[in-house]
């Protein structure tokens, strides 16, 4: 009887082995060896015919005994007559039992073979995508093959889908994570170059409209008495003056006086006078009293024989035949018998 593994046809002097791909395993002899099915293999003089082992397959029976690997792209389990292609988001090389899906910030489908290609800038993907079908959000950006957004920093912003982040132009300014850029507010300012994160509040004594790149001096007979201060400056009052720049407004000295608003003091006029009680006011002078210019009071009497009414800047000459003490008003008619 020929043993397993081997057969022999009618009138033979001897067995013959199995050929590979086919197999024998009957007790009582074998006339032929059986050819193995699609999916299996056998080597030459074997008792049966084992499975394909994943990553292979045989497409035919028999099949000269070998079992072929699946190309790169496709997969097998065991005892596979065919190989499958990976499916989309996956990937293989040759001879594998799966397939191993793309990373995430890659993509895979029909039109890129069996290459899992990289997201562009803007865009991600999760791990086995077919596509990279998420946009960065606005306030985030991505780079190639990235498989997370990255959120702007402050002073920077993007809008939906972008590989980068703009810089806030100056006069604006953002926090992390922004769509757009704000303008900076009154009394604030920026002019970074790399973009602001915050506006700087303008000292005291400046200010600034909305959007501004830099603060300025406020003008004379203008004050600023807080940093900020709602961008604008405020008016001096009457009796106050103030320069360029000036957080606040310092008063008029005695003998001056002035509107609101104004960058100096002026003087009052001769044969008037002001000091601490006569608000921002010039008054005249009394009658025999006079003064010069920017005075704080009258305090020059008109000398004997002369005379002044009042807010007079100078004394007046008494006429012939009439006369006048120290400080009066009028001069005094000579009596009769008299000159």
């Amino acid at each position: 009887i020929c043993s397993a593994g081997k057969y022999s046809s009618e009138n033979n002097a001897n067995c013959l082995e199995c050929e590979a791909g086919k197999m024998s395993n009957e007790e009582n002899g074998a006339g032929e060896c059986q050819i193995c099915e699609a999916g299996k293999f056998s080597p030459v003089n074997a008792t049966a015919c084992e499975d394909c082992s994943a990553g292979k397959y045989a497409p035919e029976p028999g099949g000269n005994g070998l079992c072929l690997f699946c190309e790169a792209g496709f997969f097998s389990g065991e005892g596979a007559d065919s190989c499958t292609k990976c499916s989309n988001g996956t990937r293989s090389n040759a001879g594998v039992a799966i397939c191993e899906s793309c990373k995430a910030g890659t993509f895979k489908n029909e039109g890129t073979d069996n290459l899992c290609q990289p997201c562009e800038a803007g865009k991600i993907s999760e791990e086995g995508s077919a596509e990279c079908g998420l946009l960065c959000e606005a306030g985030r950006y991505s780079t190639a093959a990235s498989s997370e957004c990255t959120d702007c920093e402050a002073g920077k912003y993007a809008i939906i889908g972008m590989s980068s982040c703009s810089i806030c132009s100056a006069g604006k300014y953002s926090s992390e994570n922004n769509a757009n850029c704000l303008e900076c507010e009154a009394g604030k300012m920026s002019n970074e170059e790399n973009g602001a994160g915050e506006c700087q509040i303008c000292e005291a004594g400046k200010f600034s409209p909305v959007n501004a790149t830099a603060c300025e001096d406020c003008s004379a007979g203008k004050y600023a008495p807080e940093p900020g201060g709602n961008g604008l400056c405020l008016f001096c009052e009457a009796g106050f003056f103030s320069g360029e720049g000036a957080d606040s407004c310092t008063k008029c000295s005695n003998g001056t006086r002035s509107n609101a608003g104004v960058a100096i003091c002026e003087s009052c006029k001769a044969g008037t006078f002001k000091n601490e009680g006569t608000d921002n006011l010039c008054q005249p002078c009394e009658a025999g009293k006079i003064s010069e210019e920017g005075s704080a009071e009258c305090g020059l009497l008109c000398e004997a024989g002369r005379y002044s009414t009042a807010a007079s800047s100078e004394c007046t000459d008494c006429e012939a035949g009439k006369y006048a003490i120290i400080g009066m008003s009028s001069c005094s008619i000579c009596s009769a018998g008299k000159y």
